[in-house]
């Protein structure tokens, strides 16, 4: 098995939390285990590994589940951007000042490279 890992909503994932993760944002509902399982592109993959990939995704609060007539629904924790902007939240609690993160980071999406005062040479 690969450990490749893929970036979905900012959120850096093994590669079958991310199909699976996928495949959820783009589901019109919600979708038990057995629509995950059915719906997964490649190999055939056991009921048992789709229900941990499901439980490792709510554990990372990116999808959540209900229960529906003894069965477990699931679907994303959020849209494809309340999820990427719960990652931004993750980063920027690292981060000493937040706000000169974002207004830089902000700056250099509109394509302004301007200075920021504090690194002015005079």
């Amino acid at each position: 098995m690969s450990d490749a890992r893929r970036y979905v909503c900012g959120h850096r994932l093994p590669a079958l939390e991310a199909d699976v993760l996928e495949l959820l944002l783009a589901a019109p509902g919600p979708m038990t285990v057995g629509e995950v399982q059915q719906a997964l592109a490649g190999a055939p993959r056991a009921h048992t590994t789709v229900s941990t990939l499901l439980t490792r995704l709510s554990d990372r609060g990116l999808v959540s589940r209900r229960l529906r007539e003894r069965v477990y629904e699931w679907s994303p924790a959020g849209s494809a951007e309340e999820l990427t902007i719960a990652a931004l939240h993750e980063v920027l609690d690292g981060v000493e000042n937040p706000d000169a993160v974002v207004l830089g980071f902000l700056d250099t999406v509109r394509g302004k490279r301007t200075r920021h005062p504090s690194q002015d040479p005079r």
